[in-house]
C-alpha cells in the first residue's frame, strides 16, 4: 500500500536516513512500518529500537499503531519523548547522576523562589538587581526564561561563560570593520558597502563574524528581490546602536555586561538547585548529555542497547536534543554511518521560540557520512483544491 518514496524509507534500515515529510504524507505510519520491517528482517530485537518524539500523545499513537502491526512486541520497543527518555536513563543509571543521590524535579514556583534568594544576595547596584517595592526584582522573570533558553542550547554555565569570553575577544576586530564599511545613512549606493561588510566579517573566520555575514547576506538577497533598501536599514537598526559617546557599535557589545552577569546568576542557580536536591525540566537532557560525554561506560552501554534510533518531528529539536542523539550514535565502530533515521519537515519549523533549531534539519547531512535523503511529497490528508489554495498562500 506504500508509494515508492515511503517504501524506500521503510526498506532503507541501515545507515543514516533523513526523511523530509510534508503534511499528510503518512510519516507516523512510515515510522511504525519501519520498526516492523527492522523486526521482520531480523536486524534487531524490539528492545534495541529507540523512537524519540516530542509529545506523550505522539508516543502513545506510535505505540498503538505498532501494536496493530506487530502485536505484543510493540510494548518492548523503546518509545519515549526526549524528556521521558532522559528521566528513564537517570533512573536506570543513578550512579552517573547527582552523586548517586535522589533528586526531584523543581516546579516553576521552586525555581522562582531559588532565583529570588539569589537576587537577594546580589551586591548593591548590581546590573541585574533592579528592584520595585511592589513588583519585585525587574530581571528575575527574564533571567528564568533566559536560563531555560541557554539550557535548550545545550550550554552548561562554564560553557556559556567561555562563549561570552570568546565573543568579547572577537568584537574589537569586528568593530573596526563595522566602523570602516557601515554607511552612516542607508541609501541607493549602500548595497556595495554592505557586500564588503559581509565579506570582511566572513573573512575573520570567527563564528560571530560568520553569523553577522549570514544575516547581511539575507538582507542583501531581500534587497535584490524587493528592489528596496529597507532590509539593509532593518539590519542596521537590529544589530547596531549608539554607545554613550554616540559611536556606532554592535548591540551585542552593549549587552555583554548583562550577559556576563546572567552567566554568574546561572552558575549560582545551578549550585542552589544541586544543594536543595532539585533538577529542572531542561536539566534532564543537559545532565544526560554531560554524563554521556564524561562516562564512556554509560555511552557504550546505551549505544549497544539501542542499535536503531528514530526521531520524529526532527525540525523541532533544539541543540541539547541534537547533542543527545549524536552522543548515543557516535561510536567509531559505525564509521560515521550509525542507524539513525530522522523524519521532519523544514517548512513546519515553528518552534524557534522554544529553542528549536532549523539548522539541525538543514545540516543533518553534515553530521554523518553518506546520508540517504528521501522526500515524501504525496499528501493523503487534503484534496487537491485545498493543497493548491494552501500552496498559493505559502508562496
Amino acid at each position: 500500500a506504500l508509494n515508492s518514496a515511503q517504501k524506500k524509507a521503510v526498506d532503507t534500515i541501515d545507515g543514516p536516513v533523513m526523511v523530509i515529510a510534508g503534511p499528510g504524507s503518512g510519516k507516523t505510519e512510515l515510522l511504525s512500518l519501519r520498526v516492523g520491517n527492522i523486526l521482520k528482517v531480523g536486524s534487531a530485537r524490539a528492545s534495541s529500537i529507540l523512537c524519540l518524539t516530542f509529545t506523550e500523545t505522539a508516543a502513545r499513537n506510535m505505540r498503538e499503531r505498532l501494536h496493530t502491526l506487530i502485536g505484543a512486541d510493540a510494548y518492548r520497543v523503546a518509545i519515549y519523548t526526549f524528556h521521558s527518555f532522559c528521566t528513564d536513563v537517570i533512573g536506570r543509571y543513578p550512579e552517573y547522576f547527582f552523586g548517586s543521590t535522589h533528586f526531584r524535579p523543581a516546579s516553576d514556583l521552586a525555581q522562582s523562589e531559588i532565583l529570588e534568594k539569589i537576587f537577594e544576595r546580589l551586591p548593591h547596584k548590581h546590573i541585574l538587581g533592579g528592584f520595585h517595592p511592589e513588583r519585585g526584582y525587574a530581571y528575575l522573570k527574564e533571567c528564568q526564561v533566559r536560563i531555560k533558553d541557554i539550557k535548550k542550547g545545550g550550554l552548561t554555565p562554564a560553557r556559556f561563560k567561555e562563549l561570552l569570553v570568546e565573543n568579547e575577544s572577537v568584537f574589537p576586530e569586528l568593530q573596526k570593520i563595522l566602523v570602516e564599511y557601515l554607511p552612516e545613512r542607508v541609501g541607493k549606493d549602500s548595497y556595495q558597502a554592505f557586500e564588503q561588510l559581509m565579506k570582511r566579517f566572513e573573512k575573520t573566520g570567527t563564528s560571530l563574524g560568520h553569523m553577522y555575514a549570514v544575516t547581511i547576506a539575507q538582507a542583501l538577497e531581500e534587497t535584490k528581490q524587493t528592489e528596496k533598501n529597507t532590509p539593509l536599514s532593518t539590519w542596521k537598526s537590529d544589530y547596531t546602536g549608539k554607545d554613550e559617546d554616540g559611536e556606532r557599535v554592535f548591540k551585542d557589545v552593549l549587552a555583554l555586561p548583562k550577559l556576563f552577569a546572567l552567566g554568574d546568576v546561572y552558575e549560582m542557580y545551578q549550585d542552589a538547585l544541586h544543594k536543595e536536591g532539585y533538577f529542572d525540566y531542561e536539566d534532564m537532557i543537559l545532565q544526560v548529555v554531560e554524563a554521556l560525554k564524561n562516562h564512556v561506560t554509560l555511552r557504550t552501554e546505551l549505544e549497544e542497547l539501542y542499535q536503531y534510533i528514530m526521531v520524529d518531528e526532527f525540525q523541532d529539536t533544539n541543540n541539547a536534543q541534537l547533542s543527545l542523539v549524536k552522543a548515543i550514535s557516535s561510536n567509531p565502530v559505525h564509521e560515521g554511518r550509525p542507524n539513525v533515521c530522522v523524519v521532519g519537515d523544514d517548512d513546519q519549523a515553528i518552534y524557534k521560540f522554544q529553542g528549536a533549531e532549523i539548522s539541525n534539519i538543514l545540516s543533518f547531512q553534515e553530521l554523518y557520512n553518506d546520508v540517504e535523503v528521501i522526500v515524501l511529497t504525496e499528501n493523503y490528508r487534503s484534496t487537491q483544491e485545498v493543497l493548491d489554495f494552501a500552496r498559493a498562500i505559502v508562496t
